[in-house]
């Protein structure tokens, strides 16, 4: 497994409720804050959860969840490759077909035990089993030792429009330790928009490389 170096991030979310994701506030002393990742091999896994918290109905909008978590994943990907990420980085896609051919070593990407992270979780936090063995089973079919995990994609509404937000944490697996935490935010929308899923890609991207 690679050898790697990796500071300890401070806990920040992006963004705020009242305004969109390309106005979002950032530390003072960076403006990527997972930028030192570019270098590093990083498996970045597929979105989890997605959840309705608006009033707009946009639940209706989204018939097969899966599906369109897929394609966020997607969006994800492409977005990240536009980066000059492909060369190490490995996105969900092609993590999902490794993991297929090894389903009886690997849990499913699609399906890990995460459901405690949709809660509250501190920095430097153990990852509860079997998520932390799930993960490091995962890595273990590609080299890295970073895994980002989109953990949940939700819709908040306010004011007659909404927006989706994305929470994402990255994780040390060798440590089973979160190190970052973070949400990326869409462009605040009237309806539902196939947009959202390529908005929250590029802002994504642009916490990590320019």
């Amino acid at each position: 497994m690679r050898s790697a170096t990796f500071p300890i991030f401070t806990a920040f979310l992006f963004g705020c409720a009242t305004a969109p994701a390309a106005n979002t506030s950032r530390p003072a002393t960076t403006t990527r804050p997972l930028e030192m990742l570019v270098g590093q091999s990083v498996l970045v896994l597929p979105t989890q959860y997605l959840s309705f918290g608006d009033s707009l109905g946009w639940r209706t909008s989204v018939l097969r969840r899966a599906e369109y978590l897929a394609g966020l994943d997607d969006e994800i990907g492409f977005a990240l490759g536009e980066r000059g990420l492909s060369r190490k980085w490995t996105f969900a896609n092609a993590i999902s077909r490794v993991a297929h051919n090894n389903a009886t070593m690997v849990a499913d990407p699609h399906a890990l035990s995460a459901e405690s992270l949709r809660e509250r979780v501190a920095l430097e936090e153990t990852l509860k089993e079997p998520l932390g063995s799930q993960i490091r089973s995962l890595l273990a079919l590609e080299n890295g030792r970073f895994v980002l995990l989109p953990v949940e994609l939700r819709t908040e509404s306010a004011n007659g429009t909404g927006v989706a937000v994305l929470k994402l944490m990255l994780v040390d697996a060798r440590l089973a330790k979160v190190k970052w935490i973070g949400e990326v935010r869409s462009e605040r929308l009237g309806k539902f928009s196939p947009a959202i899923a390529a908005s929250i890609a590029s802002h994504l991207a642009d916490l990590i490389a320019p």
